[in-house]
């Protein structure tokens, strides 16, 4: 029987539905003492332990100290200081993204120990800084740059667009744009807000899918829309561009779809994401230079960094 079936559980909430009512929460598992951290290190977590000592290391800020070692299970989750489209469109929404860990149900983490400054609410910041250890074999996405938001060279080459963040934006530009105000499909960004934030996957597609529809029959009248529109400059160069682009593709296969056109332009592969696994984790020397955002979706030891100095010894007597 695992280890972790014997010691005490504690729960904490990321996320709520509609109601209010939590969703699938994130769950702390309390390691009790030294003998057990020792076996979790040995078996569970043996794999980020050799990347640990080979220096390729992972953290994450906490809010407030809790305790020196625990074990956290991540459950659905909500984006910090932003809109929650983008992260939806990483879970299971866009094609391109399969592979990767669902980032709303990930730790968001970063291979630069000064990063987590910014999430911590404590006046000594160590105490809220932690060295994570994922579970062996777990997945790890890495972004190209040393924030998601900056991670998207092809949003400001196509688009002008500087950060991820304005994507959120952009969205609710083309669906007003493009919806002709029809009182049947939802249009203001309250409305679109609310669905990335609770409405499930099949959802969300069959809104698209719908919005999709209503665009090609209406091309025309879109199209003589945003030119009107445009004289005054009142139209985002993003919506003029899908626009643009949707009507270049209306022989394509699902062509007036936005999230079609999404994951053509958040292709990981074309941004330069990487898919790697605990086992197999390091950074180029390239990545090195300021650090990388990184995330999982698996258990992850999470080990306060005072208490790394003296796990130190540890650590060397796991051969």
């Amino acid at each position: 029987m695992s280890i972790l079936n014997n010691i005490n559980t504690l729960i904490s909430s990321y996320a709520t539905d509609k109601e209010g009512n939590p969703l699938k929460r994130s769950k702390t598992v309390i390691v009790n003492d030294e003998e057990k951290l020792h076996h979790l290190l040995k078996t569970d977590y043996s794999q980020a332990v050799e990347q640990f000592k080979d220096n390729h290391r992972i953290y994450r800020g906490v809010r407030n100290y809790q305790g020196p070692y625990f074990v956290k299970i991540p459950g659905i989750r909500k984006s910090q200081n932003t809109q929650n489209s983008y992260t939806r469109l990483f879970s299971g929404l866009l094609p391109s993204w399969n592979m990767y860990p669902p980032r709303n149900k990930s730790f968001i983490c970063t291979t630069e120990l000064s990063r987590t400054r910014d999430y911590i609410s404590e006046n000594d910041f160590t105490r809220g800084q932690y060295i994570i250890l994922p579970k062996n074999n777990a997945k790890i996405g890495i972004c190209s740059f040393m924030d998601i938001w900056d991670s998207f060279i092809s949003l400001y080459e196509d688009y002008g667009l500087y950060t991820l963040e304005n994507i959120n934006y952009m969205i609710y530009d083309f669906i007003e744009t493009v919806s002709l105000e029809n009182k049947n499909i939802p249009h203001h960004s309250g409305d679109i807000i609310a669905m990335f934030l609770y409405d499930s996957d099949e959802t969300i597609k069959s809104y698209f899918k719908i919005l999709a529809k209503h665009t090609e029959k209406n091309i025309d009248k879109i199209i003589k829309k945003v030119e009107e529109e445009d004289k005054e400059h009142r139209v985002s160069r993003f919506t003029k561009t899908i626009i643009r682009d949707m009507n270049e593709l209306k022989n394509t296969k699902d062509p007036y779809n936005l999230l079609t056109m999404l994951d053509r332009i958040l292709d990981p592969e074309r941004n330069k994401f990487r898919l790697t696994t605990i086992n197999n984790f390091k950074l180029t020397k390239e990545e090195n230079k300021c650090g990388r955002e990184v995330w999982t979706d698996s258990p992850c030891l999470f080990i306060n960094v005072k208490y790394s100095l003296k796990l130190a010894p540890m650590l060397s007597n796991l051969e």
